[in-house]
């Protein structure tokens, strides 16, 4: 009896454990139209100074199916807007921005702390709806 509570105990332990890991872990799920990753995460960042961009712009790219998890203003001003992507994989993602933002220069910039950054700075003009 005492051997049986023992090793039901043990299962039961590692089932939760399996269960509450699985759980846990985030799955991705990829979202390609014609060669364009729209699940790459996009992080809005308004430097213009006037505070006002970050939520709209994120809001106008979610509306456009693309996943925008962080909208935010900084106090730093930034002199040009553009677009950062870490590699090249993400140019068609960045062109489609383009589309809805206007003529932003994408620039590859490895380092860059999100995977896409959407950089508004104080020659951010919002697109016309």
């Amino acid at each position: 009896l005492i051997l049986a509570s023992i090793i039901l105990s043990t299962a039961g332990y590692f089932g939760l454990q399996y269960a509450a890991d699985a759980l846990s872990q985030t799955h991705t799920v990829k979202h390609v139209v014609h060669g364009v990753d729209y699940s790459t995460p996009i992080t809005v960042i308004d430097g213009s100074g006037t505070r006002k961009y970050a939520a709209s712009i994120g809001q106008m790219l979610l509306d456009a199916q693309m996943v925008v998890p962080y909208s935010r203003t900084i106090d730093q001003r930034l002199t040009t807007s553009s677009i950062y992507i870490q590699k090249s994989d993400y140019r068609p993602l960045a062109k489609k921005i383009q589309g809805i933002l206007g003529n932003l220069a994408i620039k590859v910039v490895a380092h860059s702390k999100y995977p896409i950054e959407v950089r508004l700075g104080t020659d951010f003009t919002p697109p016309t709806q």
